[in-house]
């Protein structure tokens, strides 16, 4: 994306998703001396427990009081297509 900036384009980069950093204090110091001029907004990273997005979701729920498994539906079948 450009945006005209004090008479000037300029371009913006906007970080989606996972970073593959230890934690979010090098995320943040990482990504903002690389890219910091053109950035808006920085995302932690989805570091630690939440590197793995799907899983971690996958965990949350099995783990909150209010959610359960309906046994008359079959498990998902996970099929690889390359």
């Amino acid at each position: 994306m450009a945006v005209e900036k004090g008479g000037e384009n300029h371009s913006f980069v906007h970080l989606v998703g996972s970073i593959a950093m230890n934690n979010c204090d090098e995320v943040f110091s990482r990504v903002s001396d690389e890219l910091g001029e053109y950035l808006c907004r920085i995302p932690d990273g989805e570091t630690g427990e939440r590197s793995r997005w799907i899983f971690f979701q996958r965990q949350m729920l099995l783990d909150h009081p209010a959610t359960e498994i309906d046994p008359t539906v079959p498990a998902l079948e996970l099929k690889q297509w390359d």
